[in-house]
């Protein structure tokens, strides 16, 4: 609903335009790419993880578009059909803007905004049913959905390749699919075990056979920097991550108009690198204005601009 006392704002007031689109403890907010007045949201609290919510601007009210309904809260994880994360991840399908995906220990698909869902894949995760049971105990159970494991962390559609997806999950995982789903391939980082968490799963703007991951070890006191990338579909990986401060990474990103510019959300704030991972830098890459289309360049990262940028600069142009 709308921020109380918005209304008696002023329209010059940003706070006026704040509106709650969705409630409990929200992690993912997606625009609907077909209908800017559609939001999707995400969210764990209620309903223990894989929440899911359509917000109409217009209605200014929410649906619930959850693929699976059940209440988690006396019943182990192993026992359920569908294993969701705290942080559910939703994904629009780049190549058709009806497709959207979220993630459980399978992968969800619909086609009409959530009214029905599909399951696309077996189970992507390792599925280890020693860690799917009821915490807490032995008076009170501790069960909020948090504590949920094997499951989805990242669903990332290929720009440049139709019908190929890349998952990732909280066990170690990574898994691909070339055709939409019918078949999917095991291609995990060698040396990555099930307390690796993978948050992020980032697929090259360029190149559809390149992925960047990032690996989380901190639950287990390993605050390690991990971001790894592959050029051949996951056959092999290396290690990119040299350069990182001792911090566990979070997101892993590829700048989508300049592929040898790379992020790296870490513990330690945001760092850069302009060489596709041979270095990086706190600062982010300056631009050589002699090598520039046009000029004079900023120095923001390009991501943070609608304006295309030669392929020799490093930053977007003003």
């Amino acid at each position: 609903m709308v921020r109380p006392g918005a209304h008696r704002r002023s329209a010059r007031d940003p706070r006026s335009r704040l509106v709650k689109v969705g409630g409990g403890d929200g992690t993912w907010v997606v625009p609907n790419p077909r209908n800017p007045n559609q939001i999707w949201t995400a969210s764990g609290g209620g309903d223990n993880g894989g929440e899911l919510a359509l917000f109409d601007a217009r209605t200014q009210n929410p649906i619930d578009v959850s693929p699976y309904l059940r209440d988690q809260n006396v019943v182990a994880p192993s026992a359920l059909a569908y294993r969701f994360n705290w942080e559910t991840p939703v994904a629009f399908d780049p190549h058709d803007p009806r497709v959207v995906y979220v993630g459980a220990n399978v992968l969800f698909r619909s086609l009409d905004d959530g009214a029905h869902w599909k399951p696309i894949s077996p189970d992507l995760t390792r599925n280890i049913k020693a860690r799917q049971g009821l915490a807490g105990g032995p008076l009170t159970l501790d069960v909020t959905g948090a504590e949920t494991f094997d499951t989805i962390l990242s669903i990332a559609a290929s720009p440049v390749a139709a019908n190929t997806i890349w998952i990732s999950t909280d066990d170690g995982v990574v898994q691909l699919t070339r055709d939409g789903g019918a078949h999917w391939a095991n291609v995990s980082i060698p040396g990555v075990d099930a307390d690796g968490r993978i948050p992020a799963i980032e697929p090259s703007h360029r190149a559809p056979g390149t992925a960047y991951a990032a690996v989380d070890r901190h639950f287990v006191g390993d605050r390690t920097p991990y971001v790894y990338a592959t050029t051949d579909y996951g056959r092999t990986w290396r290690t990119i991550s040299h350069g990182l401060p001792p911090s566990e990474v979070h997101v892993v990103r590829e700048d989508p108009h300049n592929a040898a510019v790379l992020y790296a959300g870490t513990g330690k704030g945001v760092w850069w690198s302009h060489d596709t991972g041979a270095s990086w830098s706190r600062s982010p890459p300056r631009c050589r204005r002699s090598r520039c289309a046009t000029s004079p360049c900023s120095r923001r990262p390009a991501i943070s601009s609608r304006r295309r940028t030669a392929a020799a600069c490093t930053c977007s142009t003003t």
